[in-house]
């Protein structure tokens, strides 16, 4: 729609998973998971709800956890004081009215091409 935007601004955001070299760098866990969520879109989302109704219970753990499959660059961003607090509460009300949107979200960032080729975008990004 680029006759409705003038620029765009994106924090945290996630690549098209059909970008070059997007799965440089990652563990070989979640490539594994984002793949899935492209190839079998159905066992993808009933990982997705596990997954969520696991940090619901106890968001701290899955922190914990997470930080043995994240870059070295993340851990460093985890241990910063504050961060795992933030986290946690951050998780927790994400997921407070249940993982729907945690679905969703894995379901349009890594379970399908954007349909669109990232260079055509012409605005100030």
């Amino acid at each position: 729609m680029p006759d409705r935007l003038e620029r765009v601004g994106v924090f945290a955001g996630a690549a098209p998973t059909d970008a070059p070299g997007v799965f440089a760098g990652m563990s070989g866990l979640n490539r594994f998971f984002m793949k899935l969520a492209r190839s079998a879109p159905w066992l993808s989302t009933l990982n997705t709800r596990f997954v969520a109704s696991v940090v619901r219970r106890n968001p701290g753990r899955y922190i914990d956890l997470m930080q043995r499959k994240v870059h070295a660059v993340d851990r460093a961003v985890l241990r910063a004081p504050g961060m795992r607090d933030m986290l946690v509460a951050d998780f927790a009300e994400a997921l407070r009215g249940g993982g729907q949107g945690m679905v969703d979200d894995m379901a349009a960032n890594h379970g399908r091409p954007w349909g669109f080729a990232l260079d055509r975008i012409k605005m100030p990004v």
